[in-house]
């Protein structure tokens, strides 16, 4: 219903015809990028509201202005802003408002089951393909006409509110990261102009992309694909000398972290750290207590960041940790003293 509302220029027929045609495009493609539009995002919660407030008790003047809206809106209104402006104007604020949290419930589940549908469309048909998935960015970080490209004036009152339904419009994509495997681009920071990025928007936009794909000095793609958890760790812990592979070729995500391999490990992230030349297993209580060990030589702040992150660690069990589990751990550990 909505996706036609959409785009009110294309019929049903022809997305009918053109679904052989993008079915062939995903399974033959290296690289996808899929994201959702703000405007698109806007609209179509625009539209469950109106549907909503339709459906209930409101001043019937303010419901004929609601029909008459929805007969010309399109995707590029702002349809939430307007439906609201509308309520004001006839003092229908309050019971407009009041229908926004059945709104939300009903859009945020449709949109994360819509969501992991499409994800796992892709997948079936491409299982190897590079999967980017690009975040909404808020739109105060905004220039002012006669201003150049790159100079920002934010909101203060906008990004209150935006960045609340930014956050909830992003969710599911930045946890489908974690159950499937692909590449999440955070673009927060993006300057527009009326909404769309602006030349500088768009450079930062492709830059934040560029960043999150695979670096091509990795020299285990074949052995760690993509879709494994801890792909951006072993990248980093690799790409920056903390971790080797097994061979030439292969990481061995799987395999057991050792004692030597995790001293040589420590020794290049603190500097001072004893290495080992044993070979037995290290299990995650003795990777924890090790890392708050280290913590306890850190700065105040990055003392309790840590020691928090260990007792995280600690309180998974005591099973041995794999080679993977150990780059994703190291790596959190990193980003939490930094």
């Amino acid at each position: 219903k909505y996706l036609f509302a959409a785009v009110p220029t294309t019929p049903m027929e022809e997305f009918v015809r053109r679904a052989p045609e993008l079915r062939n495009g995903i399974a033959e493609s290296d690289l996808i990028m899929i994201g959702i539009g703000g405007n698109d995002w806007g609209a179509y919660l625009g539209w469950v509201m109106a549907d909503v407030e339709l459906e209930n008790p409101l001043p019937e003047e303010y419901k004929a202005a609601l029909r008459k809206f929805l007969t010309d809106v399109s995707a590029e209104d702002d349809v939430i802003e307007e439906i609201l402006n509308i309520a004001n104007k006839l003092n229908a604020l309050d019971e407009a408002a009041a229908a926004l949290p059945e709104v939300l419930e009903y859009a945020f589940s449709n949109l994360r089951t819509n969501w992991e549908w499409i994800v796992e469309y892709i997948y079936e048909n491409n299982p190897d393909v590079t999967l980017v998935v690009v975040g909404m960015f808020p739109t105060y970080f905004s220039t002012e006409p006669g201003d150049p490209d790159n100079v920002a004036t934010p909101n203060d009152a906008e990004k209150i509110v935006e960045d609340a339904i930014i956050e909830f419009g992003n969710l599911h994509m930045v946890e489908g990261q974690a159950k499937y495997g692909y590449i999440y681009v955070d673009t927060y920071g993006t300057i527009v102009e009326e909404s769309h990025p602006t030349v500088e928007g768009q450079k930062f936009l492709a830059k934040r992309i560029l960043e999150e794909l695979p670096d091509a000095r990795f020299p285990y793609g074949e052995d760690v694909l993509l879709r494994n958890p801890n792909f951006k760790a072993i990248e980093y812990v690799v790409l920056n000398g903390i971790m080797t592979g097994t061979s030439e070729t292969t990481f061995s995500s799987d395999a057991p972290l050792t004692q030597d391999v995790f001293t040589k490990a420590l020794n290049k992230i603190t500097g001072d750290y004893e290495v080992s030349d044993k070979t037995n297993d290290v299990s995650k209580l003795s990777l924890a207590f090790t890392l708050f060990q280290i913590a306890d030589k850190t700065t105040f702040g990055g003392f309790f960041g840590a020691v928090k992150f260990s007792l995280n660690v600690l309180f998974t069990g005591d099973a041995e940790v794999t080679r993977g589990e150990a780059a994703g751990i190291l790596y959190s550990f990193i980003k939490t003293l930094a």
